[in-house]
């Protein structure tokens, strides 16, 4: 299944996208309706409040140009003074509402987000890079928080503001407010000629920085292998062509969604020009007061510069929908690995009985040919062949990272897909070459994944550890269990942090045991006492081993060669050295 996401653009249907991708989006935001209702209240005072104080202004010059009415001057400076204490308090309570609301949508989208991804088969993590994941986790979400928290309610703010100014002047003069929203008119069409172009260069900037993260995060996590081959000039080069790349994106969207800035401040300026020289006119005709001009004036700024505002917002928004955009094509995707219901279907005997399988990570090129094994319990198969024969690729549809395109599995009788991640998860245990370890300590380690374990305090895991006798493993550790442990694994060689990953696995007890040249890269002591954890497995436990040492092939109860898409049983320990001679020699 392709699973592949689009970090450049493709042509949409605008409108048909964008309503899925609100909808999806509403989800999240559900829960803080009632928040945001609230917010949307005050700001609907507050924009109120804006559009009436030009207008007491005003009167308030034309009482006081009359010499009369000491007192009714004074009650409107009174209200006035209300109406701007009344919009601190409100703006205040609105930035608090909105602000929660907005950090409890994207806690709740993040971690939807990540959860949804660690339901995706390991194909999505092979055909797409970590560094635009990550960017599409936190920046791509922050940019919503953004919209949210700051974007979305200025907007509304400054809408309600523009069309009660809108509604307002025409009761005032109907001239002067033809002349007012002329220029507005004119500046709204240029903004949705260019609409599509923001969409599009906001989308390119952002899939440009997805693809910068990308390269940084694969560059540094293998920085010591550039420094060993001497490549330190081709790392600066090619994250230099990355950034320059980021670069141009990143000043194309900007120049294109500041584009509209200017355009609203051009027809601002010609609106006020053209409000003061006809309101003059009319003052000198008769027919509107220098009270009204004044208001006028007024509501021309208030007018102009939230419509000003909206230009910049607009841009924001744009790259909004496109963060929105691409962490919904995320979550649209499904597992092609379902768990399929159970209907009885039984095959008795073995552990596990691999029929008739085929299976190739493209409809281009099979991997494996309609190949058969069954794996008895108890037993030790070791798998050889050359390299890119199928050893691994097998090892991945034992444990169910891939399902195949032909043939069934069978696993304790049942068809493995109607098994449940954990549940293999807790049958399956599989050792690669390289372990992975997370921050921590080496205690922490051991309990991943183990609901066993979880509960336990340093002081119970050490004692669990003694009991079972696989604490003696950890003497060589400065600290023992509580040796601390990085990301980065500096500090811990090789061969201890395949100790902490066999001990991981053993102290799960699984049914079947997967060593995928777990022991390829470490010392023989350290083997040899990886070997006792082996031994110290449940007698009924299968050990299925991808090995090249001879010592691990000649102790295993049956040898398969696999290659060329088949499996074929070796019936020797020396017919297993003449395929591994003959596969050297034609590699």
């Amino acid at each position: 299944m392709d699973y592949k996401l689009d970090a450049q653009p493709k042509k949409r249907n605008t409108w048909s996208d964008l309503k899925k991708d609100l909808i999806f989006f509403g989800w999240f935001v559900r829960p803080e309706i009632k928040r945001f209702s609230l917010a949307l209240i005050c700001i609907i005072i507050t924009s109120g409040t804006a559009v009436l104080t030009p207008y007491l202004i005003a009167r308030s010059i034309d009482i006081a140009s009359t010499g009369k009415g000491v007192g009714e001057l004074a009650q409107v400076v009174g209200i006035l003074a209300v109406m701007y204490a009344v919009a601190v308090v409100l703006g205040y309570y609105q930035a608090r509402l909105t602000g929660f609301s907005s950090q409890a949508v994207l806690y709740r989208l993040r971690k939807a987000l990540f959860g949804h991804i660690q339901t995706l088969p390991i194909s999505f993590f092979q055909q797409n890079q970590g560094g635009d994941l990550m960017s599409r986790l936190n920046n791509d979400t922050d940019k919503l928080n953004q919209a949210l928290s700051e974007t979305i309610m200025r907007f509304i703010g400054t809408f309600f503001q523009i069309f009660g100014i809108g509604i307002f002047v025409f009761f005032l003069n109907v001239k002067l407010a033809l002349v007012l929203l002329t220029s507005a008119v004119v500046a709204t069409i240029i903004a949705q000629i260019v609409q599509p172009h923001l969409r599009k260069t906001n989308k390119d900037g952002l899939a440009a920085l997805g693809s910068f993260s990308a390269n940084i995060q694969e560059q540094l996590t293998n920085f010591k292998v550039i420094v060993a081959l001497g490549h330190r000039a081709y790392f600066t080069d090619h994250l230099g062509k990355e950034n320059a790349h980021l670069r141009k994106s990143a000043t194309i969207a900007t120049m294109t969604t500041r584009f509209l800035e200017p355009v609203y401040d051009l027809a601002g300026y010609a609106g006020l020009i053209s409000v003061f020289m006809y309101g003059i006119y009319l003052v000198e005709r008769g027919e509107i007061t220098l009270g009204i001009l004044v208001g006028f004036i007024a509501y021309a700024q208030k007018f102009y510069d939230p419509l000003r505002f909206l230009g910049q917002l607009f841009g924001s928004f744009q790259s909004a929908f496109a963060a929105l955009g691409r962490i919904h094509s995320i979550f649209s995707m499904r597992s092609d690995l379902e768990v399929l219901p159970d209907l009885g279907d039984r095959r008795d005997g073995a552990l596990m009985e691999i029929d008739q399988v085929s299976f190739g990570y493209t409809l281009e090129k099979t991997i494996l040919n309609d190949v058969s094994l069954r794996l008895e319990p108890g037993k030790t198969y070791a798998i050889i062949g050359p390299t890119g024969g199928g050893k691994s690729t097998l090892v991945s549809l034992m444990s169910r990272l891939f399902d195949p395109s032909k043939g069934t599995i069978w696993f304790h009788g049942r068809d493995i897909r109607t098994f449940t991640s954990s549940e293999l998860a807790g049958e399956i245990g599989v050792i690669l070459q390289e372990p992975f370890l997370f921050t921590g300590t080496v205690a922490d380690n051991i309990r991943y994944g183990n609901p066993t374990l979880e509960a336990m305090d340093d002081v119970a895991l050490t004692a669990y550890l003694e009991n079972d006798g696989l604490l003696e493993f950890f003497s060589s550790f400065p600290d023992g269990i509580t040796t601390p442990v990085s990301a980065t694994q500096e500090g811990i060689s090789l061969g201890q942090k395949q100790l902490i990953a066999f001990v991981r696995i053993l102290l799960r007890k699984p049914s079947l045991f997967i060593l995928d040249e777990a022991t390829a890269n470490i010392d023989t002591g350290t083997e040899q006492r990886i070997g006792m954890i082996v031994d110290a497995l449940p007698a009924t436990t299968t050990k299925v081993i991808i090995a090249h040492r001879l010592s691990t092939i000649r102790e295993a109860d049956e040898i398969c060669f696999v290659n060329n898409g088949m499996i074929e049983p070796i019936s020797s320990f020396d017919d297993a050295l003449v395929r591994i001679k003959t596969s050297k020699r034609k590699s």
